[in-house]
């Protein structure tokens, strides 16, 4: 196998993770969405051009067999052209990370948050102070008679195709988020690690044009419904005219008279952090991961 990358992990968290197990038919559409997605950014990467429907797949990612009871899946991305010359070891590092640093940019355009600016701002730091990140760019996204200033128009042009080529595959991704995970971490272990959760998962599936806010600060005045089993609810919260729907993730919410039932059994109020999912500038979802007293 010509590894073009070092092996990467993808961890799932929370429910049904927890315990080791995930839906059988979840995982597949998840590993299978995970896939075509860094198939697609590995080539990207590799080959300096966006993967076009039908055409032949230079890249292909495969599947470890991960640790015994864990919940996590080890893929490995690998040439299928013999002739690819960033086969050596020792350019292996140098396109864990441009693939890791795309792959969390794809993540962050889909969920509204996208910093395209910046993403190439570090690529061109990185590349001017690494020589090895520099050979790989000069392979692919940079040709070999082309300057790295000309990486940025590069970028500009063709990263957004790349993110358009995802969003289907990544629905499939996130196809384990409600029923057996909360939160996937992709790179585990890794300096690059990054997490996909619940208000992105959501923004990901949806057809609405949604976005997942900053965690902020609310104060609840009343919560008057909630589900103990799955976490949904609703709630007054000071500063919006209506109720909004909310969603808790905090593991405090399984404790026997947590702060959650206490305030919708006598009324009152609290305040929680939560990240927002967003719809045209309002919030249309609070996720709670906490909250306190007043």
């Amino acid at each position: 196998m010509n590894q073009i990358m070092t092996p990467f992990t993808v961890k799932y968290h929370g429910r049904r993770a927890d315990d080791h197990v995930l839906d059988a038919i979840e995982l597949g559409h998840s590993l299978q969405g995970t896939a075509r997605i860094y198939n697609s950014i590995a080539h990207y990467v590799a080959y300096g051009e966006v993967l076009k429907p039908r055409q032949k797949q230079l890249v292909r990612c495969y599947a470890k067999i991960p640790r015994e009871g864990s919940y996590e899946a080890i893929l490995v991305m690998a040439s299928v052209a013999t002739e690819y010359e960033m086969f050596n070891k020792v350019y292996q590092y140098a396109t864990d990370w441009l693939v890791a640093k795309i792959g969390k940019h794809v993540k962050d355009a889909l969920t509204g948050n996208a910093d395209t600016e910046k993403l190439i701002a570090v690529i061109q730091q990185q590349a001017a102070q690494d020589e090895k990140i520099m050979e790989v760019l000069s392979h692919g996204l940079v040709k070999a008679n082309d300057r790295i200033a000309n990486l940025h128009g590069k970028l500009i042009d063709t990263l957004p195709q790349l993110v358009e080529t995802t969003i289907y595959p990544a629905k499939d991704m996130v196809a384990p988020f409600g029923n057996s995970c909360d939160r996937m971490t992709l790179f585990d272990c890794t300096d690059e690690a990054f997490s996909i959760t619940e208000p992105d998962a959501v923004v990901i599936r949806s057809s609405l044009d949604l976005k997942v806010g900053d965690m902020q600060n609310y104060l609840c005045t009343n919560i008057f419904e909630l589900h103990l089993g799955t976490g949904a609810c609703k709630l007054v919260v000071d500063g919006f005219q209506s109720s909004i729907n909310g969603k808790i993730s905090d593991p405090a919410i399984n404790e026997s008279n947590n702060i959650y039932s206490r305030h919708l059994n006598d009324r009152t109020g609290f305040r929680f952090t939560a990240k927002p999912v967003m719809k045209e500038g309002d919030v249309h979802k609070l996720f709670i991961s906490d909250a306190r007293e007043l």
